[in-house]
């Protein structure tokens, strides 16, 4: 029996899902911002699965550079932390 590995393709729907889930995410603590000036989560490799490229890439679309610190473990995202000061 072969077993073979495949990645999602952007286009067919998997990464992207996970990038909208994050950048939901990552909007909904930018829109609370008024209350907090720093904010952040934690998820497991899994929840996301993104690399750490695609959750920067995220970020950075949706915080703007240098409001946020990418926190990865083995080259996949498992957190943020987003300063709104």
């Amino acid at each position: 029996m072969k077993k073979t590995i495949s990645s999602p393709d952007a286009a067919t729907g998997t990464t992207t899902a996970k990038r909208k889930a994050l950048k939901a995410e990552l909007m909904k603590m930018k829109r609370q911002s008024s209350f907090l000036a720093i904010a952040g989560f934690f998820a497991s490799p899994d929840e996301y699965g993104l690399s750490a490229n695609e959750a920067n890439e995220v970020c950075e679309k949706v915080l703007g550079k240098g409001k946020y610190n990418l926190f990865v473990a083995n080259g996949r995202f498992v957190g943020v932390m987003c300063n709104f000061i």
